[in-house]
C-alpha cells in the first residue's frame, strides 16, 4: 500500500464516520431489545423480532433496490457539478419512493394480521403470539415512509462524500428514540404495551426523515449556484443580452413575397425509382429571424460553443444553415448529424417533439426547401414513423445534391417495412447516380457528413450502397445478386485499400503534398473537401502540428468551434511535450482568444492564464489578461499580472 496515496486518504476518511455509524446503530438495537425485555408479556421480543421481519420486505424493496439504482447516477451528477439535474432526480425518486411506502404500508395494515396467521400461526405460535405480533407490525408501519426517506436522504449524502451528517442524526435519532420509547412504555398499558417500542422507532425515524430532508435541500440550494450547466446559461443569457443591446438582431435577412403553390405534393403509394424533378427555388413566407429567434448564423456559432449540449440551439443554428443559400451542403449535414446523435442520447430522447415542431415551422414557411424535408425526414425514420420519412425524403429527392442520400434513406425505410422489392429500386437507382457523374453523382464529404443510424459504420457512397442493396436481394431471395454485388464490395474495398497504402508510402514527411491539395480546395471556395484532405493527414503525421493547424483554421472557417479548440489543444499538448514551450504558449493564447471573442470571459481567462506559465514574459500576452481580469471585477489577480507586466517592461 501507498500511505501517501491521496485516494486512500479519502477512503479512510470517508470510512471513519462508517464505523462509527454501524456502532451507533449496533447499539440502539441492544438498548431497544433490553427495553423489551421489561414488557409485561414474555411474548414481545420475539412477536417484535417477526414483526420487524415482515416490516423489512417493503422496506429493503422500496429503499435499498432503489437506493442501489439512484447512487451511482446522483454521485456522477454530483462529481460533474450537476447539482440542478441532481435536486430533480432526488426528487422524483424520493417522491415516488415515498408514495410506494404509503401504500405499502397501507397493505401492511390490510393483509398484516392475515400474513401473520398464514406464516408463523403453527405449533406453540397461537392466537396470542398472532395478535402481539400484529401489534408490533403496525407500530412498525407507521414508520415505513419515514424510513425509506430517510435510507434514500442518507444515500444522497454519500453522493456527496458527507458522511458526518448522517452519524450526527444517527446520535440524535438515537437520543430521541430512548426518551420516546420511556415515555410511551408509561403510557402504555396492558396488551398494547407492546405498541410502545416501534410506534418510538417510527416516530423518531420519521423526525430524523424530516430534518435529513431539510438538511439536503438547504445544501442543494447553496450548492445549485456553482452549477456548471446553470453557469453556462447564465453566460448564454448575458451573451444574448449583450447581442440585443448593440443592436445586432435587428438585422433580419432580406424577405421575400410568399409563393403561391397550386398543388400539394402527396407521396406515391409504391416508392417508384423515378428521375428527380427540377428543384424549384424556395421562397420564405416570413422573414429568417422571426423563424429563428432572431439571431445570426455567427451568434449561435458563440452559443454552441457556450453551451455544446442545448439541442435548443442546435436546432435553431441548423434552421439557419438550412435556409442559408452560402452554407455548404456538408456543413449543413453535420449540424443535423449533430443533432441526431444529440436526440439519440438518454437527454434527448425526450426532446424529439420539441425538435419536430421546430422543423415542421421551417417547412411550412420554407415549402420548397429540400434540406428540410430531409431533416424532417431523418427525425421520423428515428422516431419509427417510415411512412412519414419517406414522403418527406421524396421531398428532398428535388435536389441532387441530396438525391442518393435521400433514395438510400428511403431504402432503409422500406427494407423496416419489410418492402425489399421497393427498396432494391431505389437502391439501383441511387448507385447508377454515383457511378455516372452526369447523372447527379455525390460528393464524398457530402456523404460522410450525413447523419446515420446507430451502429451504421462510414464507407465510401458506393460500398455503402452495394451493401443494403446486397440486403435487399438477399431479402428478396435473388441469391446470385447478393453474392455479385458482395464481389464488388470486396473489390472495392481492396482498392480502397490499396490506395490508401499507397498514399501513405508517398506522402512526404512534412505532408507538402497534401498541403497543396488543401490550397487548392481552398482557393476554389471547397472547404469541406480541404477539411478531409486534412482529416486524413492527421493520423498519417500525429506529431506533426501543421496538420492540426490546418484541421483548426478549417473548423474556424465553418464555425465549428469546438472541434476547432480539440485541434488547438492537440497541438498545445505536441508542442509541449517537444519542450517549444513559446508554441505551446501561443496556441494556449489562441484558445483564450476564441472564447474571449464568444463572450466566454472565464473561460478566456483560464486559458491566458495557462498561456502566462508558458510565455511569463510577453507583455502582450500579460496586457490581455490584466484587462480580461479587470472585466471580470479580479482585483487581486489583474494586479499579480499588472505587476508581473512593469518587472517585464523594467527589465
Amino acid at each position: 500500500w501507498d500511505l501517501k496515496n491521496s485516494g486512500l486518504h479519502e477512503v479512510l476518511r470517508l470510512l471513519g464516520p462508517n464505523v462509527l455509524n454501524v456502532i451507533i446503530l449496533s447499539a440502539g438495537a441492544i438498548i431497544i431489545t433490553s427495553f423489551a425485555s421489561y414488557l409485561p408479556d414474555k411474548s414481545s421480543i420475539a412477536a417484535m423480532h417477526n414483526a420487524f421481519m415482515l416490516f423489512g420486505l417493503p422496506l429493503t424493496l422500496v429503499s435499498q433496490t432503489i437506493g442501489n439504482a439512484l447512487l451511482p447516477q446522483i454521485t456522477m451528477q454530483a462529481t460533474y457539478g450537476r447539482y440542478v439535474r441532481m435536486s430533480w432526480t432526488i426528487l422524483k425518486i424520493v417522491g415516488g419512493a415515498t408514495l410506494l411506502s404509503v401504500l405499502a404500508a397501507i397493505l401492511l395494515y390490510l393483509l398484516g394480521k392475515p400474513a401473520i396467521h398464514i406464516l408463523f400461526q403453527y405449533g406453540a405460535f397461537n392466537e396470542h403470539a398472532s395478535t402481539l405480533t400484529h401489534l408490533a407490525l403496525l407500530g412498525y408501519a407507521v414508520g415505513l415512509p419515514g424510513q425509506a426517506v430517510s435510507l434514500l436522504i442518507i444515500v444522497c449524502f454519500y453522493a456527496m462524500k458527507d458522511v458526518r451528517t448522517p452519524l450526527f442524526t444517527n446520535i440524535g435519532a438515537l437520543g430521541l428514540q430512548i426518551g420516546l420509547s420511556l415515555l410511551l412504555l408509561k403510557a402504555l398499558k396492558g396488551t398494547n404495551a407492546i405498541l410502545g417500542l416501534p410506534l418510538a422507532a417510527s416516530l423518531t425515524v420519521t423526525i430524523q426523515a424530516l430534518v435529513l430532508c431539510l438538511i439536503l435541500f438547504v445544501r442543494l440550494r447553496a450548492r445549485v449556484k456553482t452549477d456548471k450547466g446553470i453557469q453556462r446559461l447564465q453566460q448564454r443569457r448575458k451573451h444574448i443580452q449583450a447581442l440585443q443591446e448593440l443592436g445586432r438582431t435587428d438585422r433580419s435577412a432580406a424577405s421575400y413575397p410568399p409563393v403561391q403553390v397550386g398543388v400539394e405534393h402527396q407521396p406515391a403509394q409504391p416508392v417508384a425509382a423515378s428521375q428527380p424533378q427540377v428543384e424549384a427555388p424556395y421562397q420564405p413566407t416570413v422573414q429568417l429571424q422571426q423563424l429563428t429567434g432572431r439571431l445570426p448564423v455567427s451568434d449561435y456559432q458563440r452559443l454552441v460553443l457556450l453551451d455544446p449540449d442545448n439541442l435548443t440551439v442546435l436546432v435553431q443554428w441548423q434552421m439557419v444553415m438550412m435556409t442559408r443559400s452560402d452554407i455548404e451542403p456538408s456543413t449543413i449535414l453535420e449540424g443535423l448529424a449533430r443533432i441526431c446523435r444529440k436526440l439519440r442520447s438518454d437527454e434527448g430522447q425526450h426532446s424529439y417533439e420539441m425538435v419536430m415542431r421546430a422543423f415542421n415551422r421551417v417547412s411550412e414557411s420554407y415549402p420548397y426547401n429540400t434540406y428540410v424535408h430531409f431533416a424532417l425526414g431523418q427525425i421520423h425514420q428515428h422516431l419509427g414513423n417510415y411512412n412519414k420519412a419517406i414522403d418527406a425524403y421524396l421531398r428532398a429527392m428535388r435536389n441532387s445534391t441530396l438525391e442518393v442520400m435521400a433514395r438510400f434513406s428511403i431504402a432503409q425505410c422500406l427494407l423496416f417495412q419489410d418492402k425489399p422489392e421497393v427498396a432494391v429500386e431505389q437502391l439501383e437507382q441511387a448507385l447508377r447516380n454515383v457511378r455516372h457523374a452526369s447523372s447527379g453523382s455525390i460528393d464524398p464529404s457530402v456523404w460522410a457528413a450525413r447523419p446515420r443510424q446507430e451502429g451504421e459504420e462510414p464507407l465510401a457512397p458506393e460500398v455503402e450502397i452495394s451493401m443494403l442493396l446486397a440486403n435487399a436481394y438477399r431479402s428478396t431471395g435473388r441469391q446470385e445478386d447478393t453474392q455479385a454485388v458482395l464481389r464488388q464490395v470486396r473489390q472495392m474495398i481492396a482498392y480502397q485499400d490499396e490506395l490508401s497504402s499507397s498514399f501513405t508510402a508517398i506522402a512526404p514527411p512534412q505532408g507538402n503534398g497534401a498541403t497543396s491539395v488543401v490550397d487548392s480546395y481552398r482557393s476554389k471556395n471547397q472547404a469541406a473537401d480541404a477539411l478531409n484532405v486534412l482529416n486524413e493527414m492527421v493520423p498519417l503525421t500525429p506529431q506533426k502540428p501543421q496538420s492540426h493547424d490546418e484541421v483548426a483554421d478549417s473548423y474556424i472557417k465553418r464555425g465549428l468551434l469546438n472541434e476547432a479548440i480539440e485541434e488547438l489543444l492537440s497541438i498545445a499538448l505536441i508542442y509541449e511535450s517537444n519542450n517549444q514551450l513559446s508554441q505551446a504558449g501561443a496556441t494556449v493564447r489562441r484558445i483564450g482568444k476564441i472564447h474571449a471573442e464568444v463572450g466566454d470571459m472565464e473561460e478566456a481567462v483560464i486559458y491566458l492564464s495557462h498561456a502566462v506559465e508558458l510565455l511569463p514574459n510577453d507583455p502582450g500576452l500579460l496586457h490581455e489578461i490584466v484587462g480580461y481580469c479587470m472585466q471580470l471585477g479580479r482585483t487581486k489577480e489583474a494586479a499579480h499580472y499588472q505587476a508581473m507586466l512593469q518587472e517585464v517592461q523594467r527589465g
